[in-house]
């Protein structure tokens, strides 16, 4: 058994579970789109870095940094519920972090 299967198998305590893939019963989309170094750090729009999700079990919406996005440029917005993951890192340990928004964004 894997150590993976051994904490599930204790997480459980023998309870019965109906394992779905996340994509049946969720959607998926990445963060900002189209942007580069030089759009970060100014702008009008805000945005949850990487390490907002990483060190916050529930998003800090008074941590959220600028971001540069254009009138016409369509971004994802994040609402109650949604949960948030690092899907990359620089170091294995820290991918697959995630963080729930708890509320809506006033942003």
């Amino acid at each position: 058994m894997s150590k993976a299967s051994e904490v599930m198998e204790r997480l459980l305590q023998g309870e019965q579970v109906e394992w779905v893939k996340l994509g049946e019963i969720s959607d998926f989309f990445g963060g900002l789109t189209g942007k580069n170094k030089t759009h970060f750090g100014k702008g009008n729009g805000r945005y949850i870095p990487y390490t907002n999700i990483f060190n916050n079990k529930s998003v800090d919406f008074d941590s959220l940094e600028a971001v540069v996005v254009i009138d016409d440029e369509r971004q994802n917005a994040v609402h109650r519920g949604d949960v948030l993951l690092t899907l990359s890192s620089e170091t294995l340990d820290e991918v697959g972090m995630s963080s729930v928004v708890l509320n809506e964004s006033q942003q």
